[in-house]
């Protein structure tokens, strides 16, 4: 851990932890060699891995347990900064990609010629849906739509997360795919299966207004909660999928 001192009215202590500083370095990392393999030497080749490698950290980061964050320090709550960061950075390398391939093809036009005849989805066809549902997935996620209408959100995030999964298997392989799904397939497996027999499942719901619900549960020996933390709170009767999330 690094601890920054600031001098000013008030003497304040800014901390941050190793990791965090090894995240900005990728995050400079991974920008400078965008720009590098797409303008300053054009790689189809290069250009792609610098869209695939912030897309496959995107993926990994909004996990709530992984190795990652058992390594790294950095809470799942804190993880969702680099998160969205690596998903911009995603979708501007995704563009510098295709301003490459427009460079070598020099006619966009055959592009989609060659995708309405296909009957099978090809490398060129599945770049265009993954850039689109890039850009309906960031839409999505915007903070005016975010907050307003927040079970929307959730499940086209989702649906985009799937699809953009999906079409990076057609344009670069298995990658992604085995990435997140070992990432993911892990993560539902401790909070959906181990969690609950380590924390509690029982609790007392109490209406105290017409507006607020409490909800009471015991503090058990397996149940590590310090003031500050998010808690992810599962109620089947609502529904098998939702996830109330308090603090």
């Amino acid at each position: 851990r690094i601890n920054l001192e600031r001098r000013g009215i008030n003497d304040r202590k800014i901390s941050f932890i190793w990791a965090e500083l090894f995240s900005a370095i990728l995050i400079v990392s991974i920008s400078i060699f965008g720009v590098q393999t797409a303008i300053i030497n054009p790689d189809i080749r290069l250009s792609g891995h610098a869209a695939r490698l912030p897309l496959a950290l995107c993926f990994i980061t909004p996990v709530h347990n992984s190795v990652l964050t058992f390594l790294s320090g950095i809470p799942s709550e804190r993880f969702l900064k680099y998160h969205k960061i690596f998903g911009i950075l995603a979708f501007i390398n995704c563009i510098l990609h295709g301003y490459v391939h427009f460079r070598a093809s020099g006619n966009i036009q055959n592009d989609f010629k060659n995708l309405l005849a296909s009957e099978k989805m090809t490398v060129i066809g599945s770049g265009y849906l993954l850039a689109l549902f890039l850009v309906g997935i960031l839409i999505s996620a915007l903070p005016q739509l975010r907050r307003k209408m927040f079970e929307i959100f959730h499940y086209l995030h989702i649906i985009f997360a799937i699809g953009i999964a999906w079409c990076a298997f057609y344009h670069s392989g298995m990658f992604v795919v085995i990435l997140s799904a070992i990432v993911w397939g892990s993560d539902i497996f401790t909070r959906r299966i181990i969690m609950p027999f380590i924390n509690p499942v029982k609790a007392e719901i109490k209406n105290l207004t017409t507006s607020i619900v409490q909800l009471e549960f015991p503090k058990t020996s397996g149940f590590n909660y310090n003031p500050g933390q998010y808690v992810y709170i599962a109620i089947p009767e609502l529904s098998l999928l939702q996830l109330i999330t308090g603090k």
